[in-house]
């Protein structure tokens, strides 16, 4: 009876030291998870206007077959200017339309494009009229266009106004106090320019008086 009693503890103490091993080669065995699947690629931003030599930074993301939204390995490309291999893009020193393009590294038939558009900056920006007079609560509609290498082009702006009002759209209300003011005309540049070139500004005089004289005098230069 010693004896046999002996030989189980012995056979269940092998038994523990054979599973040991085991667990321990099960637990450094690393779960290794499937690269994603792309379905689509994305460049952002998308459709920029820039200047000549202007940078920005472009970004590429893929959308797996799950919805999710992951960073992928591109190879860039453009069709004016220079493009890193990390996205940053130089325009061209010429004006005109180009496309920036990115291709998956690992699948040639996942890839995107957008367009870029090189505009030189504008020479000048005029408001008109840039004097008028006007009776307290007479309305008047200001008007603003650039000049860019000799031609005059449309420019989205921002008004200010002092001793009065002024919608988005350019028209001014007079207040009720007499006196001197100011409507204002800012250049917009998207918030993605990144050289210091200070925006455009003009600006238009607007005398409030008792009785409006009727008097506007336009820009005609």
């Amino acid at each position: 009876m010693p004896f046999k009693h002996k030989l189980s503890r012995r056979l269940a103490l092998a038994r523990h030291v054979i599973a040991l091993p085991l667990l321990l080669v099960t637990a450094c065995i690393d779960v290794v998870d499937s690269p994603p699947e792309f379905t689509q690629l994305i460049i952002s931003p998308q459709n920029l206007l820039l200047e000549p030599l202007e940078t920005v930074q472009f970004m590429a993301s893929g959308i797996t077959s799950a919805g999710d939204t992951l960073s992928i390995d591109v190879a860039w490309s453009a069709s004016g200017g220079d493009i890193s291999s990390d996205g940053t893009f130089t325009a061209s020193a010429e004006d005109g339309q180009y496309l920036v393009s990115a291709t998956s590294t690992k699948n040639g038939k996942l890839k995107d494009e957008t367009q870029v558009e090189v505009r030189s900056p504008l020479s000048d920006l005029i408001i008109t009229p840039d004097s008028s007079d006007l009776a307290p609560g007479e309305t008047l509609q200001f008007a603003v266009y650039g000049r860019r290498k000799g031609d005059s082009v449309a420019v989205a702006v921002t008004y200010t106004a002092t001793g009065g009002t002024i919608t988005a759209g350019g028209e001014y209300t007079a207040g009720d106090t007499l006196g001197r003011y100011w409507v204002v005309a800012t250049e917009q540049r998207p918030a993605y320019h990144k050289n210091n070139r200070k925006p455009k500004v003009d600006s238009a005089t607007v005398t409030v008086n008792k009785e409006s004289s009727g008097l506007v005098i336009a820009d005609l230069e």
